[in-house]
């Protein structure tokens, strides 16, 4: 289903359990029912319980519907923006391979010499 469709849905189930909410209000307002009313309100209260299912089997429809339109960094993007290039001698360092010496500088495993990281030159691509 589409989001559209799903939250149309959401609210014609939430109108009508506010009609259902209004009916209790003057059911309970009152004493000695008759048989067709019980068994009306009875049917109600069934009805809500479908009406609640159905709520929570779009909540959660919704929510993966939601999230797939969301744009999301794939795993390649983000690997690739963690690892840094060794400016001297251009190996690809991983976030485990690089020795922090301060909070600025690092040490290439691989050549021994100190450098300071660029950011990433390139924004990172969404999905």
């Amino acid at each position: 289903m589409k989001y559209a469709d799903i939250k149309s849905r959401v609210e014609s189930l939430r109108r009508e359990l506010a009609e259902i909410a209004e009916h209790n209000r003057r059911y309970f307002s009152r004493k000695n029912h008759s048989a067709e009313e019980r068994a009306q309100h009875r049917q109600l209260q069934d009805r809500v319980r479908q009406i609640r299912g159905e709520l929570y089997f779009f909540l959660r429809a919704g929510k993966s519907c939601i999230m797939a339109r969301r744009r999301s960094l794939s795993s390649e993007a983000i690997h690739q923006s963690l690892n840094i290039e060794c400016p001297h001698c251009h190996a690809v360092l991983g976030p485990a391979d690089c020795q922090r010496i301060d909070g600025e500088h690092l040490r290439c495993p691989k050549c021994q010499k100190e450098f300071v990281p660029k950011g990433p030159e390139k924004p990172i691509r969404t999905g």
